[in-house]
């Protein structure tokens, strides 16, 4: 018994170091730096990346936030690391200690890692930009932010001179945020394609991927769907710690930009009484009276209204529920972080409020159109004259670049990254 137990352990410590590795080997070692863990280094690299800083140049919706409710992605990618930690505090306290799922419970920090390292695939000037980065790569290899933001922490961002911010496996598959490749699920010629990764990031995935069995890794990188000529495919569940950050993005997404949107006027009394959650449920997690948290969301008082969306978030992050997917042998692709069938449809409905009222608003078409034409004017100047518009670095890399596709990647790469006020620097200096 005794042996089996000291198995047990040794195989656990060697799964440990092996999603502590870094894709480089080099560990950084320093005489007093023992008291950080390598999630902890993940977290501290992504803090302060170049990357990292312009998100808070990056609105969401640019050209329309007024005074305190300017969102930037900076403020989204602090808002989903701090529910992040939220559900992992949850998933302790309110389930059972025998849990399987207990022993793979990620580390604070690698959680709010990847929630950092979600936002850095976001755009400059909004949905406008995104969508004319989508169209000028749609031939050429494809452009989508989450698997942009894949390729920022493993090639754009600087700590390493081959791999980016070299960070650790466990990180790096929790950026995974759609485990497939782009041509499996990308129809050609999309302009709005669904989730995957560059085949430029392939030999990164692989490595990711070394750390759970051969059957493992081709099911977890098998797409649900296969794409055809005539519709788009889509990938399967991402890692377990990659789906406590995708939950927490949900919620964010569904309460505090609805809260922006109260604020703003966009969403009113008569949009509230249509989503109403199911009874028992909402009893159970004491957002079952509708008409007080209407008061209080939509009264006068600031403060009120700030306490009412702490009750939504707080009555989703105690549903928080643990799914899985037997089929798989690793625990941390085994293991899915979701929310009560009643929670998640709740929360579902308060997303497509969101969506309808506050992001897909028609009054928003000339915020999209204006952002749209910024981005293609400057990708399209780039292209034309890049020894006179793109800066020392970037045109050094273009020059090297072996092929049309690998030299629009590296302008997509660079417009990509830069802020909201840059671009419009950029428009005006060259006179776009």
């Amino acid at each position: 018994m005794g042996s089996t137990a000291q198995s047990d352990a040794a195989a656990r410590l060697q799964a440990i170091a092996l999603w502590a590795q870094r894709r480089s080997a080099d560990e950084v070692n320093r005489a007093k730096g023992a008291y950080r863990n390598p999630y902890a280094r993940d977290r501290a690299r992504l803090l302060h990346c170049s990357g990292f800083r312009r998100l808070q140049g990056k609105y969401v919706l640019p050209g329309l936030d007024q005074g305190d409710l300017m969102r930037t992605r900076l403020t989204q990618s602090l808002e989903v690391a701090q529910l992040s930690r939220g559900l992992l505090r949850a998933l302790d306290a309110l389930h059972s200690p025998d849990a399987p799922w207990r022993a793979v419970l990620p580390d604070p920090n690698l959680v709010e890692a990847i929630a950092f390292a979600r936002f850095l695939g976001s755009t400059p000037l909004g949905h406008g930009g995104e969508l004319a980065l989508q169209t000028w790569m749609a031939d050429w290899g494809g452009f989508q932010v989450d698997a942009q933001a894949l390729r920022a922490v493993c090639a754009l961002e600087s700590y390493s001179e081959s791999h980016g911010l070299d960070l650790s496996r466990r990180v790096l598959i929790g950026c995974l945020t759609h485990p497939a490749a782009w041509p499996s699920v990308v129809p050609p010629h999309s302009v709005q394609p669904p989730g995957a990764y560059y085949e430029e990031e392939a030999a990164a995935v692989a490595w990711m991927v070394e750390g759970v069995s051969s059957s493992d890794a081709e099911r977890f990188l098998r797409p649900a769907v296969r794409a055809d000529a005539q519709r788009a495919g889509r990938a399967g569940p991402p890692s377990w710690d990659c789906s406590i950050v995708k939950l927490a993005w949900e919620i964010a997404h569904g309460v505090h930009e609805l809260e922006d949107g109260i604020a703003l006027g966009r969403i009113g009394h008569d949009d509230w009484r249509k989503v109403v959650p199911d009874a028992g449920w909402a009893s159970a997690v004491e957002v079952d009276d509708h008409a007080a948290l209407a008061d209080s969301l939509f009264g006068a008082s600031e403060a009120r209204r700030r306490r009412a969306i702490g009750t939504l978030i707080n009555a989703f992050v105690v549903s928080v529920e643990v799914d899985e997917w037997p089929e798989f042998e690793s625990p941390l692709l085994r293991y899915q972080a979701s929310l009560m069938p009643q929670a998640r449809a709740w929360l579902k409905q308060l997303g497509e409020l969101v969506d309808r009222k506050v992001f897909h608003a028609p009054e928003l078409a000339p915020t999209l159109s204006r952002g749209l034409s910024a981005m293609q004017g400057l990708l399209e100047t780039c292209w034309a004259d890049p020894e006179r518009c793109l800066p020392g670095p970037v045109l050094q890399r273009l020059r090297v670049a072996s092929g049309e596709r690998a030299r629009r990647r590296c302008v997509a790469d660079w417009l990509a990254g830069l802020p909201d006020f840059q671009c419009v620097r950029l428009q005006q200096q060259w006179r776009l």
